[in-house]
């Protein structure tokens, strides 16, 4: 249907639904079932399916617009970090395309996973990725984050031999 593709369960629990109520002229709450067929064609349950999907990396650089975060701590650590809740396979998928340093942090309590990076090299791939590899731009605020991660990050002596944009 329209070939609309989407990543998280959210959405596409929402586009199942959307759907369903089309398809049976459903026009009241209160007859909507508590669940529906999917309609999606995109198995979110294995990680690294996502890695095939044309669109993924143009994907997650609007997933980061909402979701990532560019900072540094005070002991002059700089960090890039994304989060999610209710879609392990996702940050997994995420995980694999950086592979990073460090494993996925999973908070059973709240259900939301939390893929970090600091190390040089990791930053290095993520400097690469928004900066050099050939993906759709970040935007607005978050662009703006960036660059100015990027202009503290090179005044810092531990990430000075990194190649910035």
């Amino acid at each position: 249907m329209n070939n609309l593709q989407f990543l998280t369960e959210n959405r596409i629990d929402q586009f199942n639904l959307l759907l369903y109520t089309i398809e049976h002229n459903i026009k009241k709450w209160e007859n909507l079932p508590e669940s529906t067929s999917n309609y999606s064609t995109i198995d979110i349950n294995d990680p690294s399916g996502f890695l095939n999907i044309s669109f993924f990396k143009n994907w997650f650089v609007g997933f980061v617009c909402a979701e990532g975060s560019f900072f540094a701590l005070a002991n002059d650590e700089f960090m890039f970090s994304i989060s999610q809740s209710n879609n392990k396979y996702l940050m997994q998928a995420i995980h694999l395309m950086f592979k990073p340093s460090r494993g996925i942090y999973f908070n059973e309590k709240t259900k939301s996973s939390l893929v970090r990076m600091s190390s040089i090299a990791d930053i290095q791939k993520v400097i690469n990725f928004f900066s050099f590899d050939d993906n759709y731009p970040l935007l607005g605020y978050k662009k703006e984050q960036y660059l100015a991660w990027l202009r503290e990050m090179r005044k810092s002596k531990r990430y000075e031999n990194l190649m910035y944009p």
